[in-house]
């Protein structure tokens, strides 16, 4: 089944969204491996794309599709069916360019109370580092 939600709203369905141990580094910009030579000039021209159509859907407030993310829903507490994790297979790289820009620019509207539940939400299981980077972005 093919749902299409917000970050919000995607974060509010499950106690927990985690990265999974298998799943690589976060890495935007990483190069393909027959690519030998860094081209600079087209990652960054990548990702200054990549943020005005970002930025004109929240302009002319319309929905914007960012690919699938998909993978399997977990119940870890048998006494609490109802708190569910869910654990990407696909689609990491695009949660937590999600999950920084919410963090990034509640920062910058000084709204970060109104959303830190629901980033807390998000962690990752990759690296004790990483876990860490994020609940401390949400402390702040």
């Amino acid at each position: 089944m093919i749902d299409n939600h917000s970050l919000r709203e995607f974060l509010s369905r499950y106690t927990a969204v985690e990265i999974p141990i298998l799943q690589r580094d976060y890495a935007q910009g990483r190069l393909a491996p027959q690519k030998k030579e860094i081209n600079r000039k087209e990652i960054n021209k990548k990702g200054e794309n990549f943020i005005k159509v970002l930025f004109t859907a929240l302009r002319e407030e319309k929905g914007l599709r960012l690919d699938i993310i998909y993978g399997s829903i977990e119940t870890r507490d048998g006494d609490h069916p109802e708190e569910k994790t869910f654990i990407p297979l696909d689609g990491q790289q695009r949660l937590t360019t999600l999950w920084l820009l919410h963090w990034y620019l509640s920062q910058w509207e000084e709204r970060s109370e109104e959303i830190a539940s629901l980033l807390q939400r998000f962690t990752y299981a990759t690296r004790s580092t990483a876990r860490d980077f994020c609940q401390r972005l949400c402390s702040l």
